[in-house]
């Protein structure tokens, strides 16, 4: 004859306290990340376009007629090139931050954590893209023969200041969601190779469709180069974290089965 062992208070703590505690099941961990991955890339996209162009060489130095300046017009442009491309990224990392942020918060059906994490991933993602931007664009220019003729030196080039965007995207993430260390770590790597996949498929894209617009650089100098890089990249990143924290959400059903059998 079977013994029946009353659970009691352990019984209990296997199962959620309500169902607004519970973690949200795989499809809706999903859609929520899907969703802020394409709100990045649309706000991303039309602010990038927006601010486009801010920094530029002196007019006095594109208008003349001096051929004497020629060095100096070309540093003049190439300080332009870096500041637009920082502002660029510096754009898509913040956006992205927050919208990954806020997408955790809204998973655990918290505000208070959507706001931190998305203000902590708009501060922390616009600082990590703009460095990564401002310190590789020089050296992509530098380089621009070799970056022209070898792809995969371009996809170096993305992938080391998206792939730096995805992972802190990840982490906003994992904040406003609410876990542990190992959580972060999942979700960072998660976005990190969502990113780096996003980088992929951007240079392979742009390489075939773009052949003159200077997709090997940092910024792209066509709108339609560049506006393919925002959903390449955000939108690959939150399926990398999406796809990186399928067994965690996995685990309330579980939890839910053993408590029910018990």
């Amino acid at each position: 004859m079977d013994t029946i062992i009353p659970l009691g208070s352990a019984g209990a703590d296997l199962r959620p306290t309500s169902d607004a505690a519970a973690p949200p099941r795989s499809p809706r961990l999903a859609s929520y990340l899907f969703a802020a991955g394409a709100a990045a890339a649309v706000i991303a996209g039309i602010a990038g376009e927006a601010l486009h162009g801010t920094f530029a060489a002196p007019r006095e130095l594109i208008e003349t007629v001096d051929l004497g300046i020629g060095a100096r017009l070309s540093y003049e442009q190439a300080v332009a090139r870096i500041k637009n491309a920082t502002l660029a990224s510096a754009v898509l990392g913040g956006v992205l931050g927050l919208t990954m942020g806020a997408a955790g918060g809204a998973a655990a059906r918290s505000r208070r954590r959507a706001m931190v994490a998305g203000s902590v991933g708009l501060i922390l993602g616009a600082a990590v893209g703009g460095q990564a931007a401002w310190a590789l664009t020089p050296f992509a220019d530098a380089n621009r023969v070799r970056a022209s003729d070898d792809l995969g030196y371009a996809i170096l080039m993305h992938g080391a200041v998206w792939g730096a965007v995805g992972a802190t995207a990840g982490l906003a993430f994992a904040l406003g969601r609410g876990g542990g260390w190992k959580l972060m770590l999942r979700a960072a790597l998660g976005g990190l190779i969502g990113a780096l996949g996003g980088t992929v498929a951007y240079d392979l894209i742009g390489a075939a469709a773009f052949p003159m617009a200077e997709t090997w650089s940092v910024l792209a100098q066509s709108p339609a180069a560049r506006s393919i890089a925002y959903p390449c990249v955000a939108i690959c990143a939150s399926l990398g974290i999406a796809a990186s924290l399928g067994v965690v959400a996995r685990r309330p059903e579980m939890q839910g089965h053993i408590a029910s059998a018990s």
